[in-house]
Formats: C-alpha cells, structure tokens, sequence
C-alpha cells in the first residue's frame, strides 16, 4: 500500500484540499489574452512532488494518476514550463507521467489524483474588491458552471483546488458555496505558499529561480504558512491515504457520502443549467 513517509505532511495529502495560494496574481497574454498565474503553476508542480516523494508503491500497486487541469491555456502553457525548470527540462511532466490539460481538454477523462488550478487572482496592483458574489465580473469563464463540473468531478482519489479565496468566493454563487463549504469541513489551507510547505522538498532557492523565469513576483510571502490547525480535515482523513489508495476521497470521514453524491448534493443543478 501506499505509506505517508514525513507525518507532518499528511494534514496536506487529504482526498479534499482547497489551498489559498493568496500572493498569486494573474496576468494576460497580450495576444491571446489567455490568463497565467505563475505563483499558482509553481505550487502546482510542487505539490506534485510531494505527493510523488511522500508516496510510495508496495509490491504490485499501481502508482497513483496524477492530472493538473486549469481552465486557461496560458496557464497551461505555463504549469509544463513550471514542471521543466523544477524536474529536467521540456518534457518533464510528461515522463513524470502528470497530464497538464485545460478544462476542455479534459473532458471525459479521469485521473488518482486531480490539481486544479483556478488562476484567478488580483490583477497586479490590485485588490479584490469589486466583485460580488452571485456576479461574474472577476472570474470570467471560471465561473461557467459546466466547465467547473468537468474540473470538480474527474478525480477518483483526491481533489485539490489552488485559488485565492477571496477572488473565488466574491466571483460567482457557486464558487462561493464551494469556499463556504470547504469552510465548514476545515479543508482550507490558509495562506498555502511553496517557499514555506515545500522547501524540503524542492529547495526555496530553485523555487526563486523558477518563478522569475515564469514572470510571477518573487516576493516570499513575509506570513508564510501559518503552522497550526488551518488544514484539521488532515486529522481525520490521514487514513484515507495512509492505508492505501484503494480507499478513494468517498471513504474520506466526511459524513461516509460519496464523492459523486457530495458533488450531487452541492451542484445538482448544474446539469441543467
């Protein structure tokens, strides 16, 4: 079976995690105008090498899927540059066995292990207000119910969404009852940042390097993680990985519902919509 090697870290490897990355911003591609958010594409790429490190296979198991969906392009485009200056060079994610995809793309696909990364942040220089919950003014197509389906509903094992609350709570109805109820199952990583939860795995310093060829701000987080009790869903789902990846997110202690009625329970009006 698959065994959590650092303890310290199983409060992050839970079938549910929505992660904070609260200094991302995003950014524009001039041309295209497709959306791009270093801060979020570096987390990503490291959050995969944690789950690679602290995770290994016993005898006969097969290793775990792995699938990092974005709804943009750009951001795409940016999560492989992300992977090849971490872990080899062009390719990387690809012979690491990680499909980097867009939403659309990944339609009627499925993977173990799902990060989604929403991209949105403040524009550079900018706060979040302005948006209003039940608007679309911040969020653009993120707030696309169907699209947020597609990206909610492929993981078979575990879901981790990268985002900033905040933008994600006040962009859409939807996404804010998502926030609210991650909320509620103490599943929100405050104020996540790769520099403070991933330095023993990939070195600050790389992580720097990294994200200054990606465009994002170097600026290191002076709050970092706080250390503590913001991810306690980790306390009662560790088992969940610890005894082995036959038991999926729908084993998760959350009440024993399924991950297809949970989805059921909080968008069942999606598929009309």
């Amino acid at each position: 079976s698959y065994a959590i090697h650092e303890p310290s870290y199983a409060r992050y490897m839970c079938p549910y995690v929505l992660f904070d990355v609260s200094n991302g911003s995003q950014s524009s591609n001039a041309r295209s105008g497709s959306l791009s958010n270093p801060a979020e594409a570096l987390f990503a790429a490291c959050l995969h090498a944690v789950l690679a490190q602290k995770f290994v296979a016993g005898k006969g198991d097969r290793p775990p899927s792995c699938a990092v969906v974005t709804p943009y392009r750009e951001q795409r485009a940016c999560i492989l540059k992300a992977f090849a200056l971490l872990f080899g060079g062009d390719g990387a994610a690809g012979r690491l066995g990680v499909r980097v995809s867009t939403v659309d793309g990944f339609q009627g696909q499925e993977a173990d292990v799902i990060i989604f990364s929403t991209v949105r942040g403040s524009k550079s220089g900018a706060g979040v207000g302005g948006a209003r919950r039940g608007g679309s003014s911040s969020i653009g197509f993120l707030a696309d119910v169907r699209r947020m389906n597609v990206a909610l509903t492929r993981a078979k094992r575990a879901l981790w969404i990268v985002g900033k609350c905040d933008v994600l709570r006040h962009g859409s109805e939807v996404w804010g009852r998502l926030v609210d109820d991650a909320e509620r199952r103490d599943a929100v990583a405050r104020d996540a940042d790769s520099f403070t939860m991933f330095d023993s795995v990939v070195p600050r310093e790389t992580q720097l390097s990294a994200l200054r060829r990606l465009g994002g701000d170097v600026r290191v987080p002076a709050g970092a993680l706080r250390r503590g009790a913001d991810v306690t869903a980790g306390d009662r789902t560790r088992d969940a990985f610890a005894t082995g990846w036959g038991r999926s997110v729908d084993a998760s202690r959350e009440g024993g519902a399924s991950r297809a009625h949970a989805a059921n329970d909080m968008y069942g009006d999606l598929d009309d919509a």
